[in-house]
């Protein structure tokens, strides 16, 4: 497994998801840190504009769009002459599925690791806010927690669909999250698990603004059921996955 794991990061160099790595997070904190410039001060020391603009974004626009390019292109690929390889040799492809989520996962979290750095940097240096690294830190994981559903999602949708089509739905179906998220069956719709679990991880409604103190949507059991619902949904869909391969590969 640890070969597959090698070889699909090596395939990666010198593709446009290696770019991804560093433009998006430069790109996605330049144009919240431009917004928080015209937004003015933040209102108070508990709240900050760069967090609830950087991480709503990405959580409601952001996201899907990466997910959707990173999964397709590494899946464009891999060319015809390399399936039959995997076929004539009797090469693993459920390993090979495996090791290509495993390989988004890992780029996934370098961008959230390093879209979070820069926040913390232009916050603290910039903005003069007193930021949390290990609030910041939690939100991380919980966005990489609730984007594993839309990997394995992006993966099983690129079957049957092309780059577009895909790119698409998690479009529209990440948008549709932000009324889905404020729903007591959020749970029940994958797109919507980054959006409410950022609620009580860093106080921001899934509209984009500030909670008050008391509101439902602080409740922190969110965080339990986005977690366990992120987990277990993501690894039933990994599983699909590997029977649409098998499918695959029994008509090849």
């Amino acid at each position: 497994m640890t070969r597959q794991i090698k070889a699909e990061w090596l395939k990666e160099k010198r593709t446009a998801n290696y770019k991804l790595l560093l433009i998006a997070p430069l790109l996605f904190v330049l144009l919240s840190f431009l917004l928080v410039l015209l937004m003015g001060t933040s209102p108070d020391g508990e709240h900050s504009y760069i967090v609830a603009a950087t991480f709503n974004w990405y959580s409601l626009l952001i996201l899907p769009v990466i997910i959707t390019l990173m999964v397709t292109n590494n899946l464009k690929k891999e060319k015809e002459v390399n399936q039959v390889f995997y076929h004539t040799t009797g090469a693993s492809l459920k390993k090979q599925m495996i090791a290509k989520n495993l390989v988004v996962i890992m780029e996934l979290f370098i961008i959230l690791l390093l879209s979070t750095i820069l926040v913390f940097l232009l916050g603290n240096i910039l903005l003069d806010e007193k930021l949390s690294i290990l609030t910041l830190m939690s939100a991380v994981f919980y966005l990489l927690i609730g984007s594993l559903p839309i990997i394995a999602i992006s993966f099983i949708l690129y079957h049957f669909f092309n780059r577009i089509l895909t790119l698409l739905l998690n479009f529209i179906l990440g948008n549709i999250a932000a009324a889905i998220a404020v729903e007591t069956w959020w749970w029940l719709f994958p797109w919507s698990y980054n959006l409410r679990m950022m609620a009580p991880a860093l106080g921001v409604h899934p509209n984009g603004t500030f909670l008050s103190s008391g509101d439902p949507l602080l409740n922190q059991n969110a965080l339990i059921i986005g977690v366990i619902m992120g987990l277990l949904s993501y690894f039933i869909l990994l599983f699909l996955q590997i029977l649409l391969t098998r499918r695959q590969k029994g008509n090849a």
